[in-house]
């Protein structure tokens, strides 16, 4: 019984020690971090639309409410409060700004780029955004965080915390695609108008009137939407469709405004725009030239020729020309003989010479 008691006591003294050492914790770091954190935002202004919010604190709500579609600059001044003395510059500072689920659940941040303060200096940058025009009606955390390190290595991180909040009108309805293809166009041609409407406001909108009209181009339609819904992100509350606009080939060149028009909540509103379409004349078609032969043919001049005594011409005759050869003595007949004859004459004189040798041997 008494291990359990000493025990239990034992137990008692270390929670209160436990909670003594998180509440020391919960004072003493905070004043540590004071202490050692020289990097500080010194003032918030937030431009909302064309509205400012001048010196809005940390926790607090901005005094200017954002529409959807709006441009908010979030502009922050930045302190670097080390001493002219410790002389230390914070460099390399890095600003991210978020604006926590405002895109269908989704954050948007932005970044900005690095830069560097001196010792007991400012400055001032700006963080831009704009609202998505498809946005719930509501209040959103927004989260400013810079952070940088001085010449000592040692890291500065600053957080400021405020609220943005987001109020939409009760009957709105936007364009939001507004796209003509071609824009030129010829007399006699075709372009479409592709036109998307949606609405932005936090009532249902119906039987919704469009007319999409030029008298020149005596061109005129009239359309009736049953119903464009408030609900955001959804596709009823998004009307999208395409116009084709046949251009008259009696047209001429120019430019031509298409007039839109849309009347809504119970014909009270009106959300009107222009878009402009160029149109080149057509070239005319050249009409086939046609030749009238009595009118274009010259007329012939018949020249009769003085009479002549006429010149009778003889025929020439040409008579046959005999080309006669002429042979080669080597070539002909009698050479021939006279070569034999001569070889005879040699055979006998040689028989001859042989008969008289034969008679002169018995002599001797």
């Amino acid at each position: 019984m008494s291990s359990v008691f000493l025990c239990f006591r034992v137990v008692k003294i270390n929670m209160k020690k436990l909670i003594f050492g998180i509440i020391f914790l919960m004072i003493v770091v905070p004043m540590v971090h004071a202490t050692t954190n020289k990097l500080l935002v010194d003032k918030l202004d937030v431009k909302v639309g064309d509205r400012w919010s001048r010196s809005v604190d940390p926790g607090e709500t901005i005094s200017r409410e954002a529409e959807p579609g709006d441009e908010v600059d979030f502009k922050i001044k930045f302190k670097n409060n080390f001493t002219d003395a410790e002389n230390l510059k914070i460099e390399d500072i890095v600003v991210t700004v978020t604006i926590e689920g405002i895109d269908d659940g989704e954050d948007l941040d932005e970044e900005s780029k690095e830069f560097n303060i001196n010792e007991n200096d400012d400055k001032t940058i700006t963080v831009s955004f704009k609202v998505p025009v498809e946005v719930d009606e509501d209040t959103y955390d927004v989260t400013i965080e810079a952070e940088g390190e001085d010449e000592n290595g040692t890291n500065h991180l600053v957080e400021y915390r405020v609220a943005l909040e987001v109020q939409k009108e009760e009957n709105e309805l936007r364009f939001y695609r507004q796209t003509l293809s071609p824009v030129e166009v010829k007399a006699g041609g075709t372009t479409s108008l592709t036109l998307g409407i949606l609405n932005t406001g936090t009532e249902n909108q119906e039987d919704v009137e469009l007319i999409i009209s030029n008298t020149d181009l005596e061109y005129s339609n009239v359309v009736t939407i049953s119903e464009i819904t408030e609900d955001v992100y959804e596709d009823d509350s998004r009307y999208l469709k395409q116009f084709n606009i046949l251009i008259p080939k009696t047209v001429e060149s120019g430019i031509y405004p298409l007039n839109i028009k849309v009347t809504y909540d119970n014909g009270d509103k009106v959300l009107e725009d222009i878009i402009d379409l160029t149109v080149v004349k057509a070239e005319e078609e050249k009409e086939p030239v046609i030749i009238d032969q009595e009118k274009e043919e010259e007329p012939v001049v018949v020249i009769k020729p003085t009479p002549t005594t006429p010149i009778i011409t003889q025929p020439t005759i040409t008579r046959p020309i005999t080309v006669t050869e002429e042979e080669s003595f080597f070539e002909s007949k009698w050479f021939i003989l006279a070569l034999f004859g001569a070889e005879l004459i040699i055979i006998v004189i040689a028989v001859l010479l042989v008969m008289a040798l034969v008679r002169r041997k018995p002599a001797m």
